[in-house]
């Protein structure tokens, strides 16, 4: 039981042993906060008992130049205004991890489930984000000039309530590539996934909500390669089709819903 953060000062392993760690008061600053050691937790549950995390730097914080992994963890319970945080690490690494019953606080201004600012290499495996109250975006990839690159398998978001998206990229000047190979995304109340660069969902995936993406500023096309199932409207917004031109759509996948502002490839 923590009733204050536990100082990490030095590249750090935390082997849970199946144990369970538990807040038992209100704290300021993270729970975990690796700042710019590596930092790992694997094996334990991370209960908050509806204990608040304040400050901007969220529950679990990685900084500069570290690392970040979570193996075996479930994350329940905690309010925060972000459950994770991640900031010009090199690495973000989550596998076999749960997410589930958590709610931010802080507002909408910066309230997100999942910030990661800045890295380019983001790896999600069995990992499952369900029944959790999120401010903003429950996802979110933040990066100036950076190629951002998240890869997915296994990933089940479901049932969470949601302001603005379930995953969404911003401040984007070049493309980011997301990779969503398997799982499901459904039964989130939100306008669904708003970004900017190449979408790729594959034939094990099942997407049921919209889908917005746009080009980058730099004129590149971006692309949507679905060979999956995706349920829900495909767009680029308005004004970014009229500023960059109109992404592609192409793959072998199923689509059910419209197509507006969006080169389909498939199309006869």
């Amino acid at each position: 039981t923590l009733s204050e953060p536990l100082k990490i000062t030095a590249d750090t392993v935390i082997h849970g042993n199946g144990y369970k760690v538990k807040l038992d008061s209100d704290i300021n600053n993270p729970i975990f906060n690796g700042d710019k050691n590596n930092l790992t937790l694997d094996n334990m549950t991370l209960d908050g008992q509806n204990k608040r995390v304040n400050g901007y730097f969220g529950a679990i914080n990685g900084g500069e130049d570290s690392s970040l992994t979570l193996s075996n963890v479930t994350i329940e319970n905690v309010e925060a205004e972000r459950i994770i945080r991640a900031v010009s690490v090199e690495s973000v690494n989550l596998t076999n991890v749960t997410i589930r019953s958590n709610k931010t606080s802080g507002g909408t201004t910066g309230a997100y489930g999942l910030l990661f600012t800045n890295v380019e290499n983001m790896r999600l495996k069995n990992v499952s984000i369900t029944d959790n109250n999120i401010g903003k975006s429950l996802i979110l990839i933040w990066g100036d000039n950076e190629l951002n690159a998240l890869t997915a398998e296994s990933l089940t978001i479901e049932n969470n309530t949601i302001g603005e998206h379930i995953l969404a990229t911003s401040g984007t000047d070049c493309s980011d590539t997301i990779t969503l190979t398997s799982g499901s995304i459904r039964g989130n109340n939100t306008a669904g996934i708003y970004m900017v660069g190449n979408l790729t969902i594959g034939k094990d995936m099942n997407v049921q909500c919209g889908i917005t993406l746009n080009n980058d500023s730099d004129g590149s096309v971006c692309t949507l390669a679905n060979d999956g199932t995706i349920t829900g409207d495909i767009t680029s917004a308005d004004w970014a089709a009229k500023d960059r031109g109109l992404p592609n759509y192409t793959g072998t996948g199923t689509h059910t819903g419209n197509k507006t502002n969006i080169t389909d490839l498939t199309a006869p």
